[in-house]
């Protein structure tokens, strides 16, 4: 779980897929799937925008928007956000598979707030 006053998000079930049969990937990719759950901690409603407000990056620099996949068989929305509401959903990316480490970032900006760094295979 992480936290910056703001936005808190936690993240579960995080598995790397090395395919998908619905949406195909290159093979030099695979597809890292998780859970999450966001929470507004502002006091005032705020907008969410997935694609938007979360991304991969790793330390080695690339960078991944979010991706659709069929392993997010419940996709968290897009939607408004009242004070302490929390929501949650599946989230996919599509990572190279040489990578070691994939950081998500969680930037919503809330209150001018810094992004929250979750590794998500550590």
């Amino acid at each position: 779980m992480a936290d910056n006053g703001s936005v808190q998000a936690q993240v579960r079930n995080v598995a790397m897929h090395e395919t998908d049969q619905v949406f195909p990937i290159d093979s030099s990719q695979k597809i890292l799937a998780m859970d999450i759950t966001i929470k507004n901690k502002t006091k005032k409603r705020q907008h969410f925008i997935p694609v938007n407000h979360l991304y991969v990056r790793s330390e080695e620099g690339t960078y991944s928007a979010l991706h659709i996949s069929s392993y997010a068989t419940t996709p968290i929305p897009a939607q408004e956000i009242d004070p302490e509401e929390t929501l949650n959903g599946q989230i996919t990316f599509v990572v190279p598979s040489t990578v070691a480490t994939s950081l998500l970032y969680v930037d919503t900006g809330w209150d001018k707030s810094v992004p929250l760094v979750i590794d998500v295979l550590h």
